[in-house]
């Protein structure tokens, strides 16, 4: 953790400088792919939601990206991220962030993330490419960690039990013809 920024003016500022920290190995449209191979041929689905940790929420954010720009089916309703990192561009080619592509994401999202997590700005960047009347985010306070005091799990599962119930009220997500261009 030591290689993060350390200040910026906003948590888009600071995913900036995150590119570095990964390296040319990290690779998360390819875990995206095989996640989405596996949805759509399995005959373990259909499934509503995805939910990510960390990279791995980077992974669900770029899959929810790429079924913004499709008209393909789209076989996730929602996602619940954990101290989440933003969708990453093709090629290690940095970040996909709000100051330069806007809220591509309207598939309903929950942002649950640490006060106390030295990442947590990515958290937020990631909140912030999320259309926010379909968006929730949740501090636990803790640090980068899936929270596991039972009045903490409570109030999460109030949360996906909202947005979910949101999902079923309305169940058409709209597609952001807009969206950053790979």
């Amino acid at each position: 953790m030591q290689d993060l920024p350390t200040s910026a003016s906003s948590p888009e500022e600071m995913c900036r400088g995150m590119k570095i920290v990964y390296g040319e190995d990290y690779k998360p449209q390819l875990a995206a792919k095989y996640v989405q191979d596996f949805a759509n041929t399995s005959d373990a689905g259909p499934f509503d939601g995805l939910l990510g940790f960390s990279e791995g929420a980077c992974v669900a954010a770029n899959i929810l990206l790429d079924q913004e720009r499709t008209s393909l089916e789209r076989p996730f309703k929602c996602a619940v991220f954990f101290n989440g990192i933003p969708p990453a561009r093709a090629g290690n080619a940095g970040l996909y962030l709000a100051d330069e592509c806007g809220q591509v994401i309207k598939t309903p999202t929950l942002h649950v993330f640490g006060a106390r997590d030295p990442g947590k700005f990515a958290s937020l960047a990631l909140g912030n490419l999320c259309t926010s009347d379909n968006s929730s985010v949740y501090d636990h306070g803790q640090g980068h960690e899936i929270p596991r005091a039972p009045a903490i799990t409570k109030r999460i599962a109030t949360l996906v039990r909202e947005m979910v119930a949101g999902i079923e009220s309305n169940p058409t997500n709209s597609v952001n013809e807009g969206a950053c261009k790979r």
